[in-house]
């Protein structure tokens, strides 16, 4: 690629609409030659807010033609409805305008450009090990907490499940699903497999050791119990029961579920509890109360709902794993990991640091995939460490390093026991002064009744001396409950500010604690970022080595994010998130964030077709609502016109086809395999090491030599090798043509990622240039044929003339898409070299099967390891040749496309001057028809219909130009740096403080427990 030509800059937007016609204005003359036609600068021109990329982010321009999109069709649609209800059961010259072949065609297009919206697909593949919470993950992203199922202790999601965008606003369509199911050989052939469990004998003389029949023995046991419990979800039986079946008979015994197979189920509702409950048993595992349940039968679903994340075109595919124990799902599920734009990969926070596994997330061969494909960068590449809330403070405080080290930290974590000592000493306090007051209020209750009782004798009989001691008691009994009262209220005053106290403290540890754990989680979302990264970037190989990019954008430092779906889910609710202080901290809007914006540059792309197509469109419409008045005298023809044009047309085609043919075999001539066709050869070492750690239990550690239980080898093998997912115990998956063909990746990836997806992109504005000045002068042509025979439309062409440089910024886009449309092949033709792989090794898997005997084991790997290395090379040649065939077929693909564009570009002219000679007729000398009462009428009511579309197009053209305010992306990624918790300050908690240790000191606490005897009455 030495000798690659490099591109002039993208001049696209050196040109646009505005015209100026250059020379005399007169119908002829010698000036005719010297007519030029140029396009300003479409950007000094143009007022449209979507039109102005240069002075917004990505986010921003999005988000605005995003809403102009929207408007624009909102406009076309009144335009539609106008036109139809206006014409229905009109006369004739109003009648005929929906009939009309221009009129016609627009709508048709306006149609078009509706479904090619809605079709947006951006796939987004959610992949992760079994209770990482993807499904959670997936069903708080769309904010729908029990749309998928999701469960800790199994996976629940049993096939691979897409959810897109619903746009069906039917009352009872609300949620919908289509859901597809096994074919009757496909759930035939599985069961097969569980009879030939059933059958398995484990003989001593094939076996090598006691050992390892034992170990064989359980994993087919572990086997027979997994896929029974697919038979008894489906067909209620036992494992006695089954075994006395056939795989036919078991089929037919039950007439409902034959149906099911191979069909596809439609399920709608409007509510979505009910809709989930209705869908539970096709795509959840877990048992159902109703006891139906055909998950085990159920390929892929598609569920549709409304969600804003979808609405965007995303379409989020919930994977159930690559090495699905069901051969036909892992086959779906390999076919969405192929061709996915965005990969998402879920870990458990817990075990991303402290388990291999959860830095392994991606085997070489994926990645070197996504290498190929250009889809191994931040932008489209995430790993989301899941319930980064489930953290031992405590202990990762005392076992990290970097814990121990940080001085905030350690602060809080010393506020905590300061605040924990204070709190225990308050609520010591607050028990005395209980006490204390329940005391007095005992006595208080004694005193009160005394007093009472005092009060209420009688004094009559009495001798002044007697009555002199009566009221001296009744004072003294008066006083003792005076003095009680306040010493109780005394006593609840200070409780009540312990109470305050206690609150504000628990305020503040509640505090220290949000920040202490905030703080490990910071600090362990760190850490699983900084292994996550450094484990993705060895993945990626230089580009010394490679010819790879490295840049910041495509260097394989993926977006890491911890989330907390708990949290989240209790702000879906309406609640605030569980022990955090706000959305931001539950990671979640971060994440949503990241995936919108993955999703920016293909949306970009598409929005731009779209909006380029309805500018036209938009043009047309003004056109021909222009109502014009021509003049009697008049001496040409609709038809005339339409000759000069249809002339103009052909010629100027034939031009462009030749120079688009001219690019197409350029194009095709570019060969990405041509740099690898010398480095094919790969060494028998290499393979002969691949082959080897087919048997190991751990082929990616290569400190660990441990072989893999025979039965998983042979079953493997079964398989023919691969994907395979591991019985019992550990869960570890395999797939051996996959491993075989990374050594030819990465030869392969590097160069095919420089060709495919910057090379031939780069060729768009060498392309553009000579196209733009054919245009340019079939544009010239075309006013100087009419200025010759039919100067009065003058005007009017020239307003076409931004109509045709849309056109000519139409051919440009699609010119764009036949070469990203060969970039994006990669992700069909990279995985044809796996597959014909798998192809020329399943002989050979069957052919080691068939050797038995004692060490049969052994046997069979070094039988495969010399035959595979001997026939490496025409496998690799074979393989070779049917990625070149499979890129053979877009090859052929882009000369169509390319003369396509010729077509499309002159067709759509051809449209738009349609609509301009809508308006002009053949001029006829006045006669009693014309000027009959119904004629006026009829032509009264074509005229004010087309008043009305103009008035709808002017409500388009200003929203565009004044579009008001637009949301765009937020494109803050970071998790926020502090826990910040409102609550008391802590001035005004020592104050209080102070108060209450005052009032402590005021009152000894003390209660008088010398009582008054009572006197007796004589």
């Amino acid at each position: 690629m030495a000798d690659m030509v490099k591109p002039e800059p993208d001049d696209r937007t050196a040109a646009s609409p505005s015209v100026k016609l250059e020379g005399d204005p007169g119908p002829a003359g010698p000036f005719l030659s010297n007519l030029a036609i140029h396009f300003p600068d479409i950007e000094h021109t143009s007022s449209f807010a979507w039109e102005r990329e240069s002075e917004m982010k990505i986010s921003e321009r999005v988000a605005t033609k995003q809403k102009a999109l929207d408007d624009a069709f909102h406009c076309a649609e009144g335009i539609v409805n106008l036109i139809t209800t206006t014409c229905d059961g009109e006369g004739p010259d109003v009648g005929h305008v929906q009939k009309d072949s221009e009129i016609q065609a627009w709508k048709e297009e306006i149609y078009r450009l509706k479904e090619q919206h809605m079709s947006l697909e951006i796939l987004v593949g959610v992949a992760g090990a079994t209770g990482a919470g993807k499904s959670t993950i997936l069903n708080m992203l769309l904010g729908r907490p029990h749309l998928l199922p999701s469960s800790n202790s199994e996976a629940s999601t049993a096939s691979a499940c897409q959810v897109k965008y619903n746009h069906d606003d039917s009352p009872n369509h609300l949620f919908r699903a289509e859901i597809d199911c096994h074919t009757y050989q496909e759930v035939l052939c599985e069961l097969k497999k569980l009879y030939e469990a059933f059958g398995q004998t484990f003989d001593e003389e094939t076996l090598s050791s006691q050992m390892e029949r034992m170990e064989q023995q359980v994993n087919n046991e572990v086997f027979i119990r997994e896929e029974m419990k697919k038979i008894k979800a489906v067909w209620h039986l036992e494992r006695e029961q089954v075994e006395n079946m056939t795989p036919e008979t078991l089929l037919d015994s039950n007439a409902h579920i034959r149906e099911l197979l191979g069909s596809t189920q439609s399920i709608s509702s409007a509510d979505i509890k009910e809709f989930a409950e209705l869908v539970k048993p096709y795509v959840d595992s877990s048992p159902t109360p109703q006891g139906f349940e055909v998950w085990p039968l159920v390929k892929q679903a598609k569920l549709y709902v409304k969600s804003p994340v979808l609405k965007e075109g995303i379409t989020l595919v919930d994977l159930p794993g690559l090495s699905d124990a069901v051969e036909t799902r892992a086959r779906v599920a390999q076919r969405f990991f192929d061709r996915l734009d965005t990969t998402i990969i879920v870990t458990r926070s817990s075990r991303a640091i402290d388990e291999k596994t959860g830095v392994d997330l991606m085997n070489e061969y994926q990645a070197l995939q996504m290498q190929a494909n250009g889809t191994f960068r931040k932008k489209q590449f995430c790993v989301v460490a899941s319930q980064m809330d489930d953290i031992d403070v405590e202990g990762f405080r005392l076992g990290s390093q970097v814990a121990k080290a940080n001085v905030n930290l350690q602060s809080d974590i010393e506020e905590i026991d300061r605040i924990t000592l204070e709190k225990g000493d308050t609520e010591k306090q607050l028990r005395t002064q209980k006490k204390n007051a329940e005391v007095c209020q005992t006595r208080l209750e004694k005193a009160t009744r005394l007093l009472r009782t005092l009060e209420a004798k009688k004094n009559i009989g009495k001798t002044p001396k007697a009555e002199k001691l009566h009221l001296e008691k009744l004072e003294k009994a008066r006083k003792k409950v005076s003095s009680l009262q306040a010493q109780l209220a005394n006593h609840q005053t200070i409780v009540d500010q312990h109470h305050r106290k206690l609150h504000q403290l628990d305020e503040s540890l509640e505090a220290c604690e949000g920040r202490a754990k905030w703080t490990c989680i910071r600090m362990r979302h760190e850490y699983i970022a900084e292994k996550i990264k450094k484990n993705m970037k060895s993945k990626l190989y230089s580009s010394q080595d490679q010819g790879q990019d490295t840049n910041a954008e495509n260097d394989g430092i993926v977006e890491v994010f911890s989330v907390s779906a708990k949290a989240y889910r209790s702000h879906l609710g309406g609640r605030p998130p569980e022990n955090f202080p706000g959305t931001s901290y539950t990671g979640i809007p971060q994440l949503l964030a990241w995936l919108r914006v993955s999703a920016l540059e293909k949306r970009e792309a598409h929005l731009d077709v779209l909006l380029k197509a309805l500018q036209r469109l938009l043009n047309g419409i003004q056109q021909w609502s222009n109502v014009i008045s021509w003049s009697q005298t008049v001496s040409f023809s609709r038809r005339t016109v339409e000759g000069i044009l249809s002339n103009v047309h052909e010629n100027h085609k034939k031009n462009l086809d030749t120079e688009l043919r001219r690019w197409a075999d350029i194009i095709v001539a570019i060969d990405p395999f041509e740099s690898i066709k010398q480095e094919l050869m790969v060494s028998n070492e290499a393979v002969g090491t691949v082959v080897l750690k087919w048997a190991f239990k751990y082929p990616e550690d290569a400190r660990k030599l441990e072989y893999m239980a025979h039965s998983t080898y042979n079953a493997i093998l079964r398989r023919n090798g691969g994907p395979f997912l591991s019985r019992g115990g550990e869960r570890r998956s395999y797939n051996f043509p996959e491993s075989l063909a990374v050594p030819f990746l990465r030869v392969m990836s590097g160069n095919w990622q420089t060709v495919l997806h910057k090379y031939i992109p780069s060729h768009e504005p060498l392309i553009m240039k000579p196209i733009t000045e054919m245009w340019h002068r079939y544009v010239n042509e075309l006013v100087n044929q009419i200025r010759t025979a039919a100067p009065a439309i003058l005007p009017q062409l020239q307003e076409c003339l931004p109509v045709l440089r849309r056109i000519l910024d139409e051919i440009q886009l699609r010119v764009r898409e036949i070469l990203n449309g060969l970039s994006r092949s990669s992700s069909d033709i990279q995985p044809e070299f796996r597959d014909a792989l798998q192809t020329r090794l399943v002989p050979l898997f069957a052919q080691a099967l068939e050797i038995t005997g004692t060490g049969s084991y052994k046997k069979r790997r070094e039988y495969l390891q010399q035959h595979v290395v001997e026939r490496v090379q025409p496998m690799f040649d074979y393989a070779y040749k049917r990625m070149e065939e499979a890129y053979g077929i877009y090859r052929k693909n882009v000369l169509y496309d390319f003369v396509y564009v010729s077509t499309f570009a002159f067709d759509k002219a051809k449209q738009h001057f349609d609509l301009l000679l809508a308006n002009l007729k053949k001029t006829k000398k006045s006669n009693t028809r014309n000027d009959s009462p119904r004629h006026k009428e009829e032509v009264d009511d074509s005229i004010a219909l087309k008043h009305n579309v103009a008035r709808l197009a002017q409500e388009w053209e200003n929203m565009w130009r004044f579009p008001g305010q637009v949301e765009h992306i937020s494109d803050s990624l970071e998790l926020p740096l502090r826990f910040v918790k409102r609550s008391h300050d802590l001035e005004d908690m020592e104050e209080d403080s102070d108060e209450e240790d005052e009032d402590e000191d005021s009152d000894d606490g003390d209660i008088d427990m010398d009582e008054d005897e009572e006197e007796d009455e004589e």
